[in-house]
């Protein structure tokens, strides 16, 4: 076996020379190696071959990574080795402590094509995008993982959506109310985290309204003494009021708009009280119009519609009877007799 040297001295002929062992350790290169050894007898190599002339090896000197282990020469080895001429006392090698800790280790993010970080598309939905990432090499023997170190393996960042939709045409008619004409934006996509942001939801811009388009109000109740309703044009007091006023008489629209209406005919109070007529045993009640119907309004004096204008009700008639009459005997009885006669008869 090659030995390492750690201290020696080799006596050659009378004079003693000193040299340092650490020449030895390490050394590859065959020829200085050779050099070294050509020191001592040539027995030595044998004799250090032999195992019962040295202990065990140390302990490993690195806790973790590349160390050196050590060895001595045992009391027989000194004996048998030193008398020999073989001066060295002390083996080294090299050694691996135990494994040292090793933290975790992430791969690069995915689909990482050097531009964007990793990242994928943007969500349109949440204005969100996703990038990924795997373990490389886990942590072993106590090292840190690595989302201690580098965080989590997928992150989350906001990201900016461009609103998207459709512009619809322009109305065909104008407006009559606001005297303009509109086209709508439909929302497709909603603009998020500064992204391009969506036009108005309605555009408008001025225009002429025709007469038709600018719109009426409501009509007024039905007037009972004439049986007209009204209404005129229904037009805001704000910003467009002069300018549809302005072409409601540039385009002479009517402004007033007269209609007739139904007036039903209105029937006061019964008279409280009625003659009673002898003749027929009846007394007629009456009542007057105080609105008389108009176009196709409930007709007055209608059974049907409960507006007649009078109505009849039995009533008594008593008996009554001529004056007495003068008395006039009859010969054969003797009897003198006075008659009257029934002027009315009762009825009910």
């Amino acid at each position: 076996m090659r030995v390492a040297l750690s201290i020696a001295t080799v006596i050659v002929g009378a004079v003693l020379a000193s040299y340092d062992p650490s020449q030895l350790i390490g050394v590859s290169d065959p020829i200085l190696i050779a050099k070294i050894e050509g020191y001592m007898p040539p027995i030595c190599s044998d004799l250090y071959g032999d195992s019962k002339h040295w202990t065990d090896w140390s302990n490993c000197s690195a806790k973790c990574g590349t160390g050196q282990q050590v060895r001595y020469l045992t009391n027989q080895g000194v004996k048998n080795l030193q008398s020999n001429g073989c001066e060295i006392s002390i083996d080294t090698q090299p050694c691996t402590g135990t494994t040292c800790p090793q933290d975790c280790i992430y791969g690069d993010w995915i689909n990482n094509d050097g531009k964007n970080g990793g990242w994928g598309a943007c969500n349109p939905a949440t204005g969100t995008q996703t990038r990924a990432r795997t373990i490389k090499s886990p942590a072993i023997n106590g090292g840190k993982d690595c989302v201690a170190l580098w965080g989590a393996a997928t992150q989350l960042q906001n990201c900016p959506v461009d609103c998207q939709g459709t512009l619809s045409d322009w109305d065909k008619t104008c407006d009559g109310r606001t005297a303009t004409l509109s086209r709508r934006f439909a929302v497709a996509v909603r603009d998020l985290n500064g992204g391009k942001a969506c036009p108005p939801s309605v555009e408008t811009k001025d225009c002429d309204p025709d007469c038709a388009s600018i719109p009426w109000g409501d009509y007024s109740p039905c007037d009972p003494n004439t049986g007209n309703q009204t209404r005129t044009r229904d037009i805001a007091v704000d910003g467009k009021w002069l300018k549809l006023q302005t072409i409601l008489k540039k385009n002479n629209c009517p402004t007033i708009d007269v209609q007739p209406c139904d007036v039903n005919c209105v029937v006061g109070d019964w008279a409280a009280t009625a003659v009673c007529d002898v003749k027929t045993g009846t007394k007629t009640f009456k009542r007057d119009v105080v609105t008389p119907a108009r176009n196709c309004g409930i007709k007055c004096d209608s059974v049907q519609d409960a507006t007649q204008l009078t109505r009849t009700e039995p009533c008594a008639v008593s008996c009554e009877t001529s004056a007495w009459g003068p008395f006039v005997c009859d010969p054969t009885t003797g009897i003198a007799t006075s008659t009257r006669q029934i002027t009315q008869p009762p009825l009910n």
